[in-house]
């Protein structure tokens, strides 16, 4: 993964949703997690902000992962159930 790329799409993401969830993304393969389920970037997401209902933003969370692999990721698993989408650095 390229992290200054990551870092760069954390400052410069559009919305309230996607800077938390690339932060997210950024805060797990930082811990070494360098394959990450939708469900394991949810949790963080809950860690970094708790105000937000974020079961209900899967769709978002989905999403900014694909947005995610342009740093030098790809996606392993494009389950049909969201939490199970996988992304590999």
């Amino acid at each position: 993964m390229n992290e200054n790329q990551l870092i760069q799409r954390i400052a410069t993401a559009a919305g309230i949703l996607q800077p938390t969830v690339l932060q997210a993304i950024l805060n797990l393969y930082q811990r070494g997690q360098h394959q990450m389920t939708a469900r394991q970037v949810n949790a963080e997401c809950y860690q970094l902000d708790n105000t937000r209902h974020w079961d209900g933003r899967l769709p978002a969370i989905c999403n900014a992962m694909r947005n995610a692999t342009e740093c030098g990721g790809h996606i392993i698993g494009d389950n049909t159930d969201r939490l199970d989408f996988t992304i590999a650095f």
